[in-house]
């Protein structure tokens, strides 16, 4: 190591350019360091020697510490044992309580508030108990007389001394007169009548019930209303709990049946709000309080808490019949059900939607059809429909679809499904245009009437037909083709305005060039005069 550093000195002085003095103060420098060095590894050297009896001494005083450490563990073991003995000593015993227990089967010196107290009396006679709770009851009459009552809670029994006021479908609650000096009132049962289903017993925890009889039991040493505040306490837990399982319900049902249907729920808890909007609404503060119900497709129904703490239900916009009455909407809290709710208000909406249907296809009606022709009718009180007679044959019932409000056609089967959906759509999209709409519904219906007919009739029926005429290609779509059997010619039908039809005979016969159609000669046929020829000649 001295070796190697003394050339890396070496190197360094010849890099650099110093003096002669500075080049000698560097290796003195360097030389006094390398002395200190290996005298100290001399002296490490030299202690080396007698290295084992340093570890000799190490040995002793570590064996010292640890026989010292068990001395302390031995006096605290004995210190502890001392401690426990103390409980172990024998009593002094009761000599003179034993004599007189086994001597004469008895002891004199119990306490007398023992017996006041804790021992049962013995049972009064029948008679004696009557009379006693007939004063009961006096008393219990005379002190709620003095007592102020809610009006809802006007339901008051009196049976042998206990008092039950009933809330109908909210809340029971049982009470009776105790305590020494000024009675006051003790809470005996609280029964909660809130139910989803009639067949649910209980819907409160056991916990939360011992919890809420502990608040009333408290209200009633403190308030100086007693009944008022027991039913403030009972109205508003009871309130509250409708809310919250009408939430529940909703949260439930948009999973299940109604998923994808209900376009927006909220639930403010602070605010002791539920909102349901429905039928393509998405935000229910675009209704105005004015609204009328056929302006607007969707709805919102908003279940709250008023600021007399009543649960309140209101629909906007407001659900108004034809005799200017609005909906009432209510809910029985024995059966819970935002179901039933939804649904009644849903068949409510389908009713006024088909009525403000049935008015505007009366003011637009085409001549073909008569106001009697239209009819507005519900196969029970929560099914409604719409019947047009398109043509004598042949009917259209409209309904309202419960999830999105749009309108249903139904046929009957003889327009196809895409000829129904397109009617279906332009229903849905406006009202503006039911005239034409019908008109296109009654030519429509023709054709497949006569496409049907003339199938069953052995004819083959085409709705367009596409025929060179002239040199030039042309496609008439408000005739019929119907072709015979084995032959290349054509009866057409062609449906003129007023739904009259005009018939003629095509002779046709097939392109060489490209193999279509081709019409050599149209004919017209004038049935009805034929028809007269034939019946005179006979």
């Amino acid at each position: 190591l001295a070796y190697s550093g003394i050339q890396e000195l070496t190197r360094n002085l010849s890099r650099r350019q110093v003096s002669d003095s500075e080049r000698k103060g560097d290796l003195l420098k360097y030389l006094v360091q390398t002395r200190e060095q290996l005298r100290r590894l001399y002296i490490v050297v030299k202690w080396a020697a007698n290295a084992s009896q340093v570890h000799q001494c190490q040995e002793i005083l570590r064996f010292l510490e640890q026989q010292g450490s068990y001395l302390t563990e031995a006096a605290d073991s004995l210190f502890m044992v001392h401690s426990s003995c103390q409980n172990f000593k024998t009593p002094d015993y009761n000599i003179a309580t034993a004599l007189e227990v086994l001597t004469t089967g008895n002891y004199r010196r119990f306490p007398s508030a023992i017996e006041t107290t804790y021992l049962p009396k013995p049972p009064l006679p029948e008679e004696e108990k009557k009379v006693l709770l007939d004063k009961l009851e006096d008393v219990t009459r005379l002190k709620l007389l003095e007592c102020q009552i809610p009006e809802r809670m006007s339901s008051i029994t009196i049976d042998e001394g206990k008092v039950t006021l009933c809330c109908p479908k909210e809340f029971e609650v049982q009470l009776m007169l105790g305590g020494e000096g000024v009675a006051s009132w003790r809470l005996l049962e609280i029964h909660i009548l809130v139910r989803p289903d009639k067949d649910v017993v209980e819907t409160v925890h056991p916990n939360q019930l011992y919890s809420l009889q502990n608040l009333v039991q408290h209200r009633l040493n403190s308030a100086s209303e007693p009944l008022v505040e027991v039913y403030r306490i009972l109205h508003r837990f009871c309130v509250n709990m409708q809310l919250s399982l009408l939430h529940s319900q909703l949260v439930s049902l948009g999973k299940s049946r109604w998923e994808g249907f209900l376009s927006h729920t909220s639930y403010d808890d602070d605010a002791k709000q539920l909102q349901i909007c429905y039928w393509q609404l998405s935000n229910p503060n675009t209704i105005s309080a004015d609204a009328s119900v056929d302006s607007i497709i969707g709805g919102c129904i908003r279940v709250y808490v008023s600021t007399e703490g009543d649960l309140c239900i209101r629909h906007f916009p407001r659900l108004i019949d034809e005799s200017g009455v609005e909906l009432t909407l209510t809910l029985d809290s024995e059966w819970l059900s935002i179901e039933a709710l939804f649904l009644a208000v849903v068949a409510a909406r389908k009713g006024l939607r088909l009525k403000f249907l049935y008015k505007a296809i009366l003011g637009q009606l085409p001549p073909s059809l008569s106001p009697i022709d239209v009819s507005y009718a519900a196969d029970d009180p929560n099914s409604f429909f719409l019947s047009i007679t398109i043509l004598d044959s042949w009917q259209i019932k409209i309904t309202v679809d419960t999830f999105n409000g749009s309108f249903i056609l139904f046929d009957g089967g003889l327009l196809d499904k895409d000829t129904l959906n397109r009617f279906q759509h332009d229903l849905n999209k406006s009202v503006e245009q039911l005239g034409d709409l019908l008109s296109r519904m009654r030519h429509a219906g023709l054709v497949a009437l006569l496409c049907s007919e003339a199938s069953r009739l052995g004819l083959e029926p085409f709705k367009r037909l596409s025929l060179f005429i002239d040199d030039s290609l042309k496609t008439d779509s408000d005739a019929v083709y119907l072709r015979f059997p084995g032959q290349d010619s054509f009866l057409r039908i062609s449906i003129a305005q007023g739904n009259i039809l005009l018939y003629s005979l095509v002779i046709t016969s097939l392109r060489k060039s490209d193999g279509l159609p081709q019409a050599q000669q149209i004919v017209p046929l004038h049935l009805d005069a034929m028809h007269s020829s034939s019946s005179s000649s006979s």
